[in-house]
């Protein structure tokens, strides 16, 4: 229910030192999930070498234990997970995280979208199955974005209609 209704709230699960009997149960579960949902989810088993990397192309190596393949020591701040902070109380300033904006990729285009306009996309699809796959960012807050097909009869079907926060994060997505 989740996968047909919120496909894109999994960027990337990656499972390391998985028992035998999760991995007998996930080969069960496989020919239920969306292929989509299915590239977002690596399983690995106990090579340490293998996990780590797959790790650290994922998140930076400071923001990953020692013990993971990271850099990040048990001195640091971040380490500790038991914050034991009480309701209202202030935050310290070393537990927030670092806003990093994304970065344009060499092949993406930049393109200047005024407040409250749209800018349109048209493709036709001729072939069943094909997939449509988008990728984007903004420099300066969020973005409506949306997915669409015309029936022949001319009737509108509407895939997705969101607001996107593509200023904080890089917006991948695709629908078949």
């Amino acid at each position: 229910l989740l996968e047909a209704n919120y496909p894109e709230d999994l960027r990337k699960t990656i499972i390391i030192n998985a028992p035998k009997l999760f991995t007998l149960v996930f080969a069960m579960v496989i020919p239920f999930l969306n292929p989509v949902t299915l590239e977002k989810i690596s399983v690995l088993g106990f090579d340490r070498k293998e996990w780590s990397a797959a790790l650290l192309m994922e998140m930076d190596a400071n923001q990953l234990p020692v013990h993971y393949g990271g850099t990040m020591k048990e001195s640091d701040p971040k380490w500790n997970h038991n914050y034991n902070f009480k309701i209202g109380e202030e935050v310290p300033q070393s537990y927030y995280l670092v806003k990093v904006k994304p970065t344009p990729k060499d092949y993406m285009i930049s393109l200047d979208v005024p407040k409250r306009k749209k800018i349109k996309f048209e493709h036709e699809i001729t072939q069943v199955n094909s997939i449509l796959r988008w990728e984007f960012m903004t420099e300066d807050c969020d973005i409506g974005f949306s997915v669409y097909y015309m029936e022949y009869n001319g009737k509108r079907v509407d895939l997705m209609n969101e607001r996107m926060q593509s200023h904080l994060v890089m917006e991948e997505g695709q629908i078949v």
